[in-house]
């Protein structure tokens, strides 16, 4: 058994040769069109993850939703899980803004983002950009704005981010 290809590349890459040997292969991508034909994924999945943050977020009596994702793969997947999630939580779209992977250009999509009305902002990225992001949302007009994560941020790094407190993530 092969253990560990972590991106959807090397997944891609390494899949042919294993499965012409007849060796399994345990991915650890979150990419879902990776898996099947000897490829096993053993990864937390964006998709589950975006859904159940927006789900429980939709019971709580949130309503309105944007989303804040980078321009990648992953950013992609997060995008379509997002609107997939809060059209079947009953709740309302309010926008989707993305970024460059650039702290230093994460100003103009926050505003937006924190513009748009939503009370809940699902963001997702992780590290160092979420900890760019979040100060930038502030809690326009005084009003109840819950931010939302992904597994990424399940990171001790940003626990000290004080605009997370109170923030939630699957």
């Amino acid at each position: 058994v092969i253990i560990g290809p972590l991106f959807a590349q090397s997944v891609t890459a390494v899949k042919p040769v294993a499965r012409a040997s007849d060796v399994p292969v345990i991915a650890l991508s979150t990419d879902r069109s990776v898996g099947g034909d000897g490829a096993f994924l053993l990864s937390f999945q964006a998709e589950n993850e975006v859904d159940r943050i927006v789900s429980y977020a939709a019971r709580t009596g949130y309503t309105s939703f944007t989303a804040l994702v980078p321009r990648t793969a992953y950013g992609n997947i997060v995008s379509t899980a997002f609107r997939s999630s809060v059209e079947r939580a009953g709740g309302r779209v309010a926008g989707i803004e993305t970024f460059d992977q650039n702290p230093q250009t994460v100003a103009g999509p926050a505003q937006a983002a924190a513009d748009s009305g939503a009370d809940a902002i699902l963001i997702g990225e992780g590290g160092a950009m979420l900890q760019a992001i979040a100060p930038q949302l502030g809690n326009p007009n005084g009003r109840r704005m819950k931010l939302l994560g992904t597994g990424l941020w399940d990171d001790a790094s940003i626990t000290r981010e004080p605009s997370l407190t109170n923030g939630w993530f699957a």
